[in-house]
């Protein structure tokens, strides 16, 4: 994109946007979700990762996390500051409702009991 908007202009759709266009070719398959969240006093986006497994070794040194965070960069002012949130939760634990969500894997749904059964 070659506008950047200033941060009173940032909403969800530019978000999404943003975000749905920094993660091609970037989503791993341990990836459960990715949300984001605008902190508009703060001049932060913060981005959560949730993963089935911890990230191999081989995502580590290529630092998928950081290249969707520079991709995204490009998007928003210089002075936006960057904050990510990686967490290891397994399938079939929930995941919180945090954030805007702009990936989440299909994962079949579990009887409602086996649920309160893993919590």
């Amino acid at each position: 994109m070659s506008y950047i908007p200033n941060f009173n202009e940032i909403d969800r759709s530019y978000l999404i946007l943003c975000a749905n266009s920094a993660l091609l070719c970037e989503i791993r398959p341990n990836m459960r979700h990715i949300s984001i969240e605008y902190l508009k006093d703060e001049k932060k986006i913060r981005i959560y990762f949730f993963y089935d497994t911890p990230p191999s070794q081989e995502d580590l040194d290529y630092d998928v996390e950081g290249t969707i965070i520079a991709e995204m960069s490009a998007d928003f002012p210089d002075e936006m500051q960057w904050e990510e949130r990686s967490v290891v939760l397994p399938y079939p634990q929930r995941l919180p409702d945090v954030g805007i969500c702009v990936y989440r894997r299909y994962e079949p749904s579990l009887p409602e009991d086996l649920l309160n059964n893993l919590i």
